[in-house]
């Protein structure tokens, strides 16, 4: 007696058809990022969120498994290998650090100039151990508890404080001298960029600070600003440290016009995606987090602060410092060693 055969089992179309629409909007995205860059403001928030593009990868291998669709299977082999092209160099183990005795700590610091309450700043500072900090919105009252509070720690200091986001600072540990950043004047950058000269062991060291404007649609002065960093870091003699907020992420085109310039600490010896903002949601708290239909995005969603170095330098160490409730940034704390 012949047995009837199972009637084939029904495939999941729906999924199936799910998954490839996600694959489409997905080359959309990567074709924005490989293809046009930041050309429009909404590919600029397209690129800066690419990596959020990558979640739904695994529910797509999932139903490339269960539908048995090596054409999905073929989808997900290839996005993540793009995935690991991006941002896989980042969770791969460093050598041990370099032990040279001529290290030189910078931190950079956004500190939040709509919030006047200044002890949490001065507490990431402190904790910082930092040789160097450069910080972005720096208002009146958060510079008057540095200057209580700090000054035994960094005896020269150049502060600019301003009431809102234009103003500046920079503290040392190191007797500096102020250097004219000629190319940068007249670029659209929030406050002034503050530049300085220092000495390490009889080698001379210039430090910039920066503040590129924020939100999608100033993508045009963001690489304006990007592309005045980089002629400054092409045109300066010695070794070289460019720190500060940037406003856009290393997928986004000013991020790339520096590093054609520049050497990006983080990416050569920080472990994990280091995201810096946005921070806590409202200003009460401490930060700016935007809220969209009672929803704000999540915590540490982008990184957009920065520690670039010349060849001079090498990077030994990069990390973040603490959570604050002062600010919606968290600083970069990078360690340079003179070659």
């Amino acid at each position: 007696m012949n047995e009837v055969p199972a009637p084939p089992q029904p495939r999941p179309k729906a999924l199936v058809r799910l998954a490839w629409l996600y694959a489409a909007v997905l080359a959309g995205m990567l074709a924005i990022r490989f293809g046009a860059g930041d050309g429009s403001a909404w590919w600029f928030a397209s690129n800066a969120l690419l990596l959020y593009g990558f979640l739904p990868l695994p529910l797509v291998l999932v139903i490339g498994i269960f539908a048995r669709r090596r054409d999905l299977l073929l989808v997900v082999a290839f996005a993540g290998a793009v995935w690991a092209y991006l941002w896989g160099g980042l969770f791969v183990p460093r050598a041990a650090a370099n032990t040279a005795p001529r290290t030189i700590t910078v931190l950079t610091y956004n500190v939040l100039g709509y919030n006047s309450d200044g002890q949490d700043a001065v507490r990431v500072i402190h904790d910082s151990g930092a040789d160097l900090v450069v910080l972005n919105e720096l208002n009146p009252q958060k510079a008057e508890a540095i200057e209580r509070e700090l000054a035994i720690f960094y005896p020269y200091r150049w502060l600019e404080p301003r009431v809102g986001v234009r103003g500046a600072g920079i503290l040392s540990k190191f007797r500096f001298e102020r250097v004219e950043p000629r190319p940068l004047h007249g670029l659209p950058l929030v406050g002034e960029p503050m530049a300085i000269a220092f000495n390490v062991e009889k080698q001379r060291v210039t430090l910039l600070g920066f503040h590129a404007p924020a939100g999608p649609p100033h993508f045009r002065d963001r690489e304006r600003v990007a592309q005045g960093l980089a002629d400054y870091a092409r045109t300066r003699n010695g070794p070289l440290i460019l720190a500060g907020d940037l406003n856009a992420t290393d997928q986004n085109t000013a991020y790339a016009l520096i590093r054609a310039a520049a050497r990006d600490a983080w990416r050569e010896v920080g472990s994990g995606f280091g995201h810096t903002f946005p921070g806590p949601p409202t200003p009460k708290e401490g930060g700016s987090r935007p809220v969209l239909l009672g929803v704000p995005p999540p915590l540490w969603l982008v990184r957009i602060d920065y520690v670039f170095h010349s060849d001079e330098l090498e990077a030994v160490d990069a990390r973040l410092s603490a959570g604050s409730s002062g600010s919606d940034h968290r600083g970069v704390i990078a360690t340079l060693a003179l070659r």
